[in-house]
């Protein structure tokens, strides 16, 4: 829609994100019915009132309010010897003890932190996909995951919700060609997932898989994997994938975490056990 009457007025887009239906949004459920058909409506109300004509403040970075974050780089060690011993459990140990260090484990982008901008005309200077100013999360970004020769990724990382820095976290698989979001899993679902193998505040992390087949492997996931379809609309033979954190507006506030103060996850690459 345009914010004037004129050719030259602004457009101005709002988006509503759909997530976590309480009936669980499947087939024949009515969220996923409303979901298909939703009552929104938008209304245009015009100022009437007879004043001179007044300009609205600039929107800055710093409105409505700065981001905040607990800062996790206490938990660093902690993540790292998590990535290690997850590599261990599978008998496919990081070198050296350290997962970053071997080049096994690859490392999180944060995409809202220098040299990358998400917002508005900075964004638009430099080229980036500018979907919205996405201050409402903290956005982590591991590009180009191969899954067609039995690739297993082990995603290890700090949870949101336990560190306080979220109220709500989603670790996603993204189809890179089409930039498409194909998979979601909740942070409820990743809370005690890395309980089992035996590293120090725990309770703030989580471990979760990615491979094509998750089935034969639970053993080894401990619940905790997901299935990546070679389908067009997931991630095609061939495709690399994307995986996204987020970790959405930090209690007490409207805006996501500053995510400067976030610990990267960290990707470790396994192969699927051949006996």
């Amino acid at each position: 829609m345009t914010m004037g009457l004129d050719a030259d007025a602004d457009e101005f887009a709002t988006f509503i994100r759909y997530s976590r239906p309480a009936d669980g949004g499947g087939e024949g459920t009515a969220s996923q019915a409303w979901r298909q058909d939703p009552d929104l409506r938008l209304l245009r109300i015009r100022d009437n009132r007879v004043r001179p004509p007044q300009l609205n403040p600039a929107w800055g970075p710093d409105s409505p309010e700065q981001r905040t974050a607990v800062p996790e780089a206490y938990l660093l060690p902690d993540l790292k010897d998590l990535a290690f011993k997850v590599s261990a459990a599978w008998e496919q140990e990081c070198a050296g003890g350290d997962c970053l260090a071997s080049g096994q484990g690859r490392q999180f982008v944060d995409t809202q932190s220098y040299p990358f901008n998400l917002v508005g005309p900075k964004c638009s200077e430099i080229g980036m996909d500018c979907l919205g100013d996405t201050q409402d999360a903290s956005y982590q970004f591991r590009p180009g995951l191969t899954l067609d020769d039995d690739e297993v990724w082990a995603v290890v990382g700090t949870l949101g919700t336990a560190t306080g820095n979220a109220t709500y976290v989603s670790l996603g698989v993204n189809n890179i060609a089409l930039r498409l979001g194909a998979i979601n899993v909740d942070g409820t679902e990743l809370a005690g997932s890395a309980e089992a193998y035996a590293v120090a505040n725990a309770d703030k992390l989580y471990v979760h898989y990615f491979t094509r087949d998750c089935a034969g492997l639970e053993s080894l996931t401990l619940g905790q994997c997901t299935s990546v379809a070679d389908t067009q609309f997931v991630v095609p033979p061939g495709v690399r994938a994307g995986l996204v954190e987020r970790d959405y507006l930090a209690a007490g506030t409207q805006r996501g975490p500053d995510s400067a103060q976030l610990l990267p996850s960290i990707a470790v690459k396994l192969q699927r056990p051949t006996a």
